[in-house]
């Protein structure tokens, strides 16, 4: 039940004392519903972590609000008068009253609330609630269900504070436009004053004072009922399969490869291939070009790259190994002369077993950098606030002899590490929704070898662009449509098994928990094959 806030606090070195009694499996094929990835390792039971000697499994029992400030259960005493200042701050005056009342002086008779009711629920490790920090997650469709189940009151307040926002822009609007009518006519036109204002104040006025229950945002909107079948479908499928049935079908496909196997070109540069086994097929291959800026038939036209797309999906992908140091000058002319928008770093420059890429881009703000004829700027560098540990840089790429520039998004996800998957699905889900907010047009996405990882996640982005089209998905021949463009992609098992949950996922944060009961049997499953 508390699986959100939970899985916030295991992760502070402040909670180096918690431990484990049993763990359940690996973190990477995913934690039931009643478990917490515990140090980022493997899988824990909510009753089975402890913290010198008590149980942090959460009680149904009745929370007493009587007048005293609730304890925390690390230290044994209060943290309401070092957080005293926070009595008066409008954002916490609600979770203050709860957790602090005598610090701040709301002394009264003592009610007794029932689980359910519109309060946000407690942190155990600390004694109070952590979403009031959370509330940016409010807005995020993806954690729609979790925030209005774990932080409904946060969720009120936060809905609230847009419509406020939202309302206020409008009626600044409106003021504007009537300041600029009266310039053009002369006067105070009443007809132009009430149109604009009377609307803003009916949006703002929709909302009025009530139950937590009455006052919880719309859920996401109706899906079209080709959309929700297809969804269904794609499910059923999988309960059909079943992990076991999902692996059987990898082993018997694993060596899958087009009808047709070409790699003549890629033969001819062997000095540009990171990998001697990793096939880059003539006909998918991406032909440099040498008419723009200064480049002439003398710079080549190969690259170890392949295109990946489809007459159903508006984005183009194209999937590549990491640049070695000769070919940083062509992977840089590959993004340009394509007009990609983004680029998908999936891995660390250096890797555990010797594979990764070499750096390519100027890390730093206002950085540049000179690769042969191409120009790289590092104009901006930021983190997602909406996930862990994927990093944003805006890029300026343009060729010598050029005077119009590409910006480009690179979006670097460190933590997906050689042929295995990834942490969890909703960082796989983060990435794409970062791809497509960079805008349409080609996504360019490489890992090492730029099959493994690379052909994983744009299979899970064809998937999932197909089933929100109303469309029956196989995930089997997904996975071959990808290999016909990018020999060998997709390496292993567990990423072949990851496309399965992280789309099971993604089919849960658009259309709610309606499968709720197959995903938790999915993830015991998962974990008995660990």
């Amino acid at each position: 039940m508390l699986r959100f806030i939970l899985a916030v606090a295991l992760c502070g070195a402040i909670y180096a004392t918690l431990t484990c009694d049993k763990p359940t499996g690996p973190c990477e094929l995913g934690c039931d519903q009643d478990a917490v990835c515990f140090d980022n390792v493997s899988c824990c039971n909510f009753h089975d972590v402890h913290s010198d000697g008590t149980t942090l499994y959460p009680t149904d029992k009745p929370v007493t609000a009587s007048c005293q400030d609730k304890v925390n259960p690390q230290t044994g005493v209060s943290d309401c008068p070092k957080m005293a200042n926070y009595c008066n701050n409008p954002a916490y005056k609600d979770v203050m009253a709860d957790q602090c009342p005598k610090t701040c002086g709301l002394c009264g008779a003592g009610t007794t609330l029932q689980p359910g009711q519109c309060v946000d629920k407690i942190n155990p490790l600390t004694g109070y609630s952590d979403c009031p920090r959370m509330a940016n997650y409010c807005n995020n469709p993806d954690y729609y269900e979790l925030m209005t189940e774990q932080c409904p009151k946060t969720s009120v307040n936060q809905t609230e504070k847009n419509d406020a926002a939202e309302s206020k822009g409008k009626s600044q609007k409106a003021v504007k436009h009537r300041q600029r009518m009266s310039a053009e006519t002369g006067g105070d036109d009443e007809t132009q004053h009430h149109g604009p204002s009377q609307r803003a104040s009916g949006r703002s006025g929709k909302r009025t004072a009530g139950s937590c229950e009455q006052q919880k945002r719309a859920p996401p909107p109706k899906l079209a009922p080709e959309v929700v079948a297809a969804l269904d479908k794609f499910v059923q499928h999988m309960e059909k399969l079943g992990p076991t049935g999902m692996l059987e079908e990898f082993d018997a496909n694993k060596a899958y490869l087009p009808s047709d196997v070409k790699c003549e070109v890629a033969n001819k540069y062997p000095e540009k291939n990171r990998f001697k086994d990793v096939l880059c097929l003539d006909s998918t291959r991406v032909v440099l070009r040498n008419d723009y800026g200064n480049y002439t038939s003398a710079d080549g036209d190969y690259i170890h790259a392949n295109w990946v797309m489809a007459d159903d999906l508006e984005r183009k992908y194209i999937a590549t190994q990491g640049p070695l140091p000769g070919t940083i000058e062509d992977f840089w002319r590959m993004t340009f002369q394509e007009n990609a928008t983004s680029i998908i770093c999936l891995g660390l420059a250096a890797e555990a077993n010797g594979s990764g890429f070499n750096e390519y881009w100027p890390a730093k703000v206002a950085d540049f950098k000179n690769y042969g004829k191409m120009f790289v700027n590092n104009k901006k560098v930021e983190t997602d606030p909406k996930s862990k540990g994927l990093t944003i840089y805006t890029l300026e790429v343009l060729p010598d002899g050029c005077s119009n520039s590409n910006v480009i998004k690179l979006i670097h996800c460190p933590g997906w590490a050689d042929q295995s998957a990834a942490s969890s699905g909703h960082s796989a889900i983060s990435i794409l929704r970062l791809m497509k907010e960079s805008g349409s047009g080609t996504t360019v996405v490489h890992c090492s070898a730029g099959i493994g990882r690379t052909g994983t996640l744009i299979a899970i982005d064809m998937i999932a662009t197909r089933l929100l089209k109303g469309k029956e998905v196989m995930t089997l021949d997904v996975f071959k449509e990808v290999r016909n463009c990018r020999a060998g992609a997709v390496q292993t098992a567990p990423q072949y098994l990851f496309i399965y949950s992280t789309v099971l996922d993604y089919i849960k944060a658009k259309s709610g928990d309606k499968h709720a009961a197959f995903r938790q049997k999915f993830y015991k499953l998962l974990q008995k094959l660990a």
